[in-house]
């Protein structure tokens, strides 16, 4: 279960002729989760004094306003997708421990996403009632909520991977000084880091989602049964 990355994501979308239920979980959970993960940021900002997102409108809950109609376009073809949130760090009142809580403040909702989508997982098989409930609707339930915790811990370690991109640059910028000396270099060599990382490392990073998924979810189930 989960999302497949062993196939050429330009086959995503056949997906939604060949498992609509699959498609139908990955094109959601994406979409709700990078949302939320931009407010994360919005209102970890707004916490921290500055208003710019809230100013921006980036406060609601459209998906246009914060992914943008190309990102919601390569979302529904190929299950990529991104999202955005404008902020102005000089405004933050704690400066660079502000920046880094306000980076962090994203991939920590795909945290808690990733343990609600697991716990609702261990619940399903825990306490639902299997014989009122029609074996696809069973897995289809089961499918749903699995892409959601695999997609969300994968959203977790693809953010905190410290270089740009991704927050966990601006963590590890705001917090080690080797990092800010660095930034230069790092920045220079940012594309090829971000390719060798999205096409080199995308299998490694499902493998770990659905490593923790399976280990979290396994583990909750033996608690509640």
């Amino acid at each position: 279960m989960g999302y497949k990355p062993e196939e050429a994501v330009n086959l995503f979308i056949e997906n939604a002729l060949t498992d609509p239920v699959y498609y139908a979980s990955v094109v959601f959970v994406v979409m709700l989760s990078v949302v939320l993960h931009e407010l994360g940021h919005a209102y970890a900002a707004l916490w921290e004094g500055d208003t710019t997102a809230r100013d921006a409108g980036h406060t609601d809950l459209n998906p246009l306003t914060h992914m943008g109609k190309t990102s919601l376009f390569f979302l529904f073809l190929v299950g990529i997708a991104w999202g955005q949130c404008p902020v102005n760090p000089k405004r933050f009142r704690h400066g660079l421990l502000g920046n880094a809580l306000v980076s962090f403040a994203g991939p920590a909702v795909n945290l808690v996403l990733a343990l609600i989508f697991s716990v609702a997982y261990a619940a399903w098989f825990a306490y639902s009632p299997g014989a009122g409930v029609g074996q696809a609707v069973g897995e289809n339930v089961a499918i749903f909520l699995s892409v959601g915790a695999i997609m969300n811990v994968v959203l977790f370690l693809l953010n905190m991977i410290p270089i740009p991109p991704f927050d966990g640059y601006s963590v590890a910028t705001s917090l080690s000084s080797t990092f800010r000396n660095n930034a230069g270099v790092i920045e220079r060599n940012g594309l090829i880091l971000f390719v060798l990382v999205f096409f080199l490392g995308g299998s490694y990073l499902f493998a770990a989602g659905r490593t923790v998924f399976s280990a979290l979810s396994s583990t909750l189930l033996t608690l509640m049964l």
